[in-house]
């Protein structure tokens, strides 16, 4: 074998001979001015360059579509890394005369496909224009054939066309509809005639910027919904008169610029989630889009870390055009996203949402929640400064409630300086409470991982404990915002106390574990709460007396009423017995339920087989 390498370069335009053929040594004198003339017969066959592009007049391409009428799709939005690119690849397929300006009724989007030596592959979206296109029924070859007709040759040519699909003519009247958009103008296919009219129309306005446009149409979402009734009520009047003016309040919006860092920032919250993407331009941050999203009923349900994840997630495929093929700084106020792409054998789920978002560069950083309002913001309900239900709801449950340390029991209250001193003496919360009373920010994995799994759990839980007069509570809240309950952090010294006073006492009742749990967390947390609650009342003495022993209850016999013979009939398989000499080992008892007319057939085995030929040999074929 051969190679004859033509290097494009190595070509001029008066002579389309390569200058230099490679790999010859194999090829004497003779044969290398055989192959010299062979070239230079052909020599309009090669190409000089990329874009020295053949052409092939033997056949027209038809696009067959009938009367179905045309498909305009609108021009996806393009990453702006990749904008200059595109213009470049148009620009040579004009130079090239490949493409040239459409006015037609027919548009397709572009699609960017990366190489595997990193280039770009300039692609159109054709799928549309496929699924209305009559297609030919031409026999391709199959492949096994091809190979087969090989057999016995020695001597192989591969030949590589050049953009082989743009060699092949289309049509005058069917060159409209290989018309494709890149969002800059409109191109087509090479063709062989000319539009004297132009004809122009207006671009239809799209509202692209609500803030917070999730959360305000919610109710009115929730009366499309199915097995919904469609009650107006004041919660959708409320949102139908705050969507109305959004949509008329011009939102303070920056351009992006290409040669400043993207910042998005993104917060989850049980009603839905939020992002912001800005740019710090001089020393502020100017936003330029906004993203929110209602939460589904399944979604509502993960995790916080799950939530937050998740709106990572889908912030960064929604503003996939502004940050693909770029680094850009992601700000979270959950400070363990932070090694987000160390989880260690991530599954399900997360291991998907991980791999998508490998695709993408950026670095995590955290932001405390005090600092985090944009993004907090766009994930919860919205609602007016006066409104009464929020103020009574901050009053309730907010900061600045007072809280003071009340247990259930008839012993005197602890006093906060010995609820302090018992959580100071707990190697579990001991930690976690120093540095909170040194700073509010959390602390490093670094910082924690020399410390006991109790201690870690609670650094899980960073952001919902706050010190109120120098004591330990976390704070939770129910999925729907409505409720909200301040449990003190207990200590390892103090959880007998509790748990004789929620369940032993007289006000305890010796409730079951679901009760006792439930009326121990509305004032109270540790670590492994629901362990030690199971194993308080498993071992309680007053339970287990008043439950006494679990007792078996047997089937009870049932009676069948019959009515005529051979109505219903019983049969039973007794052995093992000893083999006979015919080679027996089982009885095949039968009984009729009406008569009490027994019958035993010896038979070699238990297979069902064995048992259905004997039952229609010896029963049902003298009884019927």
């Amino acid at each position: 074998m051969v190679d004859i390498v033509a290097r494009p370069q190595e070509f001029s335009e008066s002579l389309r001979l390569p200058l230099i053929l490679e790999n010859l040594e194999g090829l004497n004198e003779e044969q290398r001015t055989a192959v010299k003339e062979l070239l230079q017969e052909f020599q309009n066959l090669f190409s000089t360059s990329d874009s020295d592009v053949g052409r092939c007049n033997m056949t027209q391409r038809r696009i067959n579509t009938g009367n179905h009428p045309p498909i305009k799709q609108y021009p996806r939005r393009l990453p702006l890394a990749k904008k200059e690119e595109v213009e470049r690849l148009v620009k040579e397929m004009v130079d090239n005369g490949i493409i040239e300006e459409s006015s037609g009724p027919w548009a397709s989007p572009i699609v960017l496909v990366k190489k595997k030596d990193g280039s770009t592959r300039f692609c159109v979206d054709y799928r549309k224009l496929n699924e209305i296109t009559i297609k030919d029924s031409y026999p391709l070859p199959r492949i096994d054939d091809t190979l087969d007709a090989l057999n016995g040759s020695q001597w192989f040519s591969t030949l590589d066309l050049k953009s082989g699909y743009w060699q092949v003519e289309i049509q005058p009247e069917d060159k409209e509809k290989t018309a494709f958009t890149t969002g800059q103008g409109l191109w087509q296919f090479k063709r062989q005639y000319t539009i004297s009219e132009v004809s122009l129309d207006f671009a239809p306005i799209t509202v692209v910027f609500v803030r917070n446009f999730s959360a305000i149409v919610r109710p009115l979402h929730k009366l499309t919904e199915a097995r919904s009734n469609f009650n107006w009520t004041e919660e959708c009047e409320k949102s139908f008169n705050s969507l109305k003016q959004a949509l008329i309040t011009s939102p303070v919006l920056t351009y992006p610029r290409t040669d400043k860092e993207f910042i998005l920032d993104t917060d989850a919250s049980n009603e839905g989630i939020g992002a912001v993407l800005s740019q710090k331009i001089g020393n502020e941050e100017c936003v330029i889009a906004y993203f929110s999203k209602s939460l589904g009923k399944p979604e509502r349900n993960y995790c916080v870390t799950r939530k937050k994840l998740l709106a990572i997630v889908k912030s960064i495929e929604h503003f996939h055009h502004y940050l693909y093929g770029r680094k850009f700084l992601l700000l979270t106020d959950h400070a363990s996203l932070r090694w987000l792409l160390n989880f260690r054998e991530p599954e399900g789920q997360i291991a998907r949402w991980i791999q998508r978002l490998q695709e993408y560069d950026f670095e995590i950083q955290h932001r405390k929640g005090t600092s985090h309002g944009n993004a907090d913001a766009l994930s919860r309900r919205p609602c007016k400064e006066s409104c009464k239900h929020c103020t009574n709801a901050e009053k309730k449950f907010g900061m600045e409630t007072d809280i003071s340390v009340k247990v259930l029991t008839t012993e005197d209250a602890w006093s906060s300086s010995e609820v302090q001193k018992a959580r100071l003496e707990d190697p579990a919360i001991r930690p976690i409470l120093e540095r909170k009373l040194n700073s509010e920010d959390r602390p490093s994995w670094q910082e924690i991982a020399p410390e006991s799994p109790a201690t870690k759990r609670y650094w899980a839980l960073w952001d919902s404990l706050h010190l109120k007069d120098g004591v330990l509570y976390r704070k939770w809240e129910s999925d729907d915002e409505s409720s909200c309950r301040w449990q003190l952090i207990l200590p390892k010294s103090r959880i007998q106390e509790v748990l004789r006073e929620t369940h032993d006492s007289a006000s305890g009742g010796h409730f079951g574990v679901m009760k006792t749990l439930s009326k121990t967390r509305e004032r109270f947390y540790w670590d492994r709460l629901r362990a030690d609650v199971e194993k308080w009342c498993r071992e309680c003495h007053a339970c287990g007396a008043r439950k006494g022993p679990k007792t078996i209850t047997k089937g009870r016999l049932q009676r069948y009423n019959v009515g005529a013979p051979f109505e219903r009939m019983a049969l039973d398989i007794l052995g093992p017995l000893p083999v006979t000499t015919k080679g027996n080992r089982y009885v095949l008892v039968l009984m009729d339920y009406f008569t009490k007319w027994p019958e035993a057939i010896p038979i070699p085995d238990q297979e069902a087989s064995t048992v259905a030929e004997e039952l229609v040999r010896a029963w049902i074929s003298r009884y019927g």
